[in-house]
């Protein structure tokens, strides 16, 4: 299997300290011999001292084991399926639904979560004889019995960093240079995805700035979509901008409409759903990426995860009264009301009881269900009862570390990774999220909320860094592909799918409901919640194409 290992830049610590020894790797790994290197030093503790993105399975006939263990965020996609003679492994569904003891048997609890847009498993997928290795885990099989090993969990609720507003920002750069040098080293041809957010522009920055000291005179490739939408600024003006700032060989494409695919044949390539219309806007410089060759394109994945903050951090500031008046003035500067609920709720939070808290999280979980969700699959699949997991998120005193661990569910971010994963490797190019190295993560999740985050001013670090022109680091928006989703809608072959759904005779989907909202949509009537609607229906349609053209014939 690809493990893409990537080099951590820092000297092996002398054995004489107490301090792990780290194993050092660079670019692409084919062949395994430094994994099995570090498998025969540290044993089952190996993945422990891995860097990077990876997907890895070892063969120990020594001991009569196979060890498969994946990445700590799950980056890189890892299924598999345990029979009772063999295990079989891959880094997509189709290649093990090619093997015979593998069948399609739907997983319906799963098809449910999928329409309603929320994920609660970090095992299972649409198919039940296909289960998916969660992030920070290793699997371990012998020809008796199987375990599993978490090796890494996000940290949570580690204590708060004392580390200054100064030293935050010092360790938030020197990361995150580190993070961009180790994905792009031993890399040839590289490109960057420049939204004209706030985390693609610093990550495809950085990049720049790593390609000027390494190799002069190289100018990034740079690939920026100008999409008008509803819901946000222009992006244009922050994207030319940073264009003037530095000497990116910049590819713009103006957005006008989603690209119109094969969504069946998309859908039998994948063997699952069809690519997400976020992702196929990516199409539209395709052309432009296999001309310059690139192997890898960074983006800006996982700013909004780890950076953005929250608004309930008043508990963490409770010993500092200065820094807690402070805040209130800046949540209450579009209103008091509203800045003193946040108050209340801050420091109201640790004296629920924790049924309670558990319960709220409960309830967040499940905004209402999508609307175009069959009844009877809530029913059958139990869906209520499967959401109660999430409700474990409220157990912290603190609402902001509550907030936080429902925002970054594991099983959510593994499945947009997968997601990004697929598109790219159907397409020729390698996707990698330098926001999302671990050791950001973890520096993310112990910097005090009110580093990250100031009243609305969020991704402080990010607008600190240094690397962005003064009118994008001020930016209040960020990049917005809520019109790739509508405009992927308006499509004829997506709305004749859309008005005739044969998931519907399955209780899967309301027929009535889609066909209301469709009709709403085209009288541009005012619907309630428009963006989670319109992800609803785009996955209504995605899981009408892969029953329909995977399932069924």
């Amino acid at each position: 299997m690809n493990s893409a290992l990537l080099e951590f830049p820092r000297q092996a610590p002398s054995t004489d300290t107490d301090e792990a020894p780290q194993v050092y790797m660079q670019g692409r790994i084919d062949n395994g011999v430094d994994v099995l290197q570090a498998y025969q030093r540290f044993g089952l503790e190996f993945p422990k001292h891995l860097l990077g993105d990876f997907a890895i399975v070892i063969h120990d006939s020594a001991r009569q084991r196979v060890i498969a263990v994946r990445d700590q965020l799950g980056v890189q996609p890892f299924y598999y399926h345990l029979g009772s003679q063999r295990l079989l492994c891959a880094q997509s569904e189709g290649e093990l639904l090619a093997h015979p003891d593998v069948t399609r048997a739907i997983n319906e609890a799963v098809v449910a979560e999928t329409l309603d847009n929320t994920t609660t498993t970090l095992t299972e997928t649409l198919y039940r004889d296909i289960q998916r290795l969660p992030p920070g885990q290793l699997l371990v099989v012998t020809p008796d019995s199987h375990q599993f090993h978490i090796y890494w969990e996000l940290p949570l609720y580690e204590p708060w960093s004392r580390a200054t507003p100064e030293q935050s920002q010092d360790e938030f750069n020197d990361l995150l240079q580190q993070a961009v040098a180790a994905r792009i080293s031993g890399v040839e041809h590289i490109g960057a995805n420049l939204s004209g957010g706030l985390d693609s522009t610093v990550v495809a920055a950085a990049a720049q700035q790593w390609l000027d000291q390494h190799r002069p005179g190289t100018k990034l490739k740079t690939y920026s979509l100008l999409i008008d939408s509803a819901w946000t600024e222009p992006e244009a003006p922050r994207i030319q901008s940073m264009l003037n700032h530095y000497p990116f060989d910049a590819t713009l494409k103006r957005f006008t409409q989603a690209p119109e695919l094969d969504w069946a044949a998309n859908a039998k390539r994948n063997h699952s759903l069809p690519d997400h219309p976020i992702f196929t806007t990516h199409d539209l410089y395709l052309d432009p990426l296999r001309e310059h060759k690139t192997q890898v394109l960074l983006t800006g994945e996982g700013g909004d995860d780890w950076f953005s903050g929250d608004d309930y951090l008043f508990a963490t500031l409770w010993s500092r009264p200065a820094q807690a008046v402070n805040e209130l003035r800046y949540q209450a500067s579009d209103s008091w009301l509203d800045g003193v609920k946040l108050l209340a709720g801050s420091l109201g939070w640790p004296l629920l009881p924790g049924a309670m808290r558990r319960h709220q999280f409960e309830k967040r979980a499940r905004p209402g269900y999508s609307p175009f969700l069959g009844h009877a699959l809530m029913r059958r699949t139990g869906l209520e009862e499967r959401y109660k997991e999430i409700g474990a998120c409220g157990q912290s005193r603190s609402l902001a570390r509550s907030t936080r661990a429902y925002q970054l569910h594991p099983a959510s971010l593994a499945e947009r990774f997968e997601m990004a994963h697929m598109h790219g490797a159907n397409r020729g190019y390698e996707l990698r999220f330098p926001l999302s190295d671990r050791r950001l993560v973890e520096f993310a999740l112990r910097t005090p909320p009110g580093q990250l985050r100031r009243g609305p001013c969020n991704k402080l670090l990010l607008r600190g860094s240094g690397l962005l022109p003064e009118n994008v680091a001020r930016s209040p928006a960020k990049g917005d592909f809520s019109a790739a989703i509508q405009s992927a809608l308006n499509q004829p072959v997506v709305r004749d799918t859309l008005n005739n759904l044969r998931i519907a005779e399955l209780g899967w989907a309301d027929q009535r409901a889609v066909t209301e909202a469709l009709q709403k949509m085209d009288r541009g009537a005012p619907q309630a919640g428009i963006l989670r609607l319109l992800r609803c229906l785009w996955l209504v349609f995605a899981v009408e194409i892969w029953y329909t053209c995977y399932i069924r014939e």
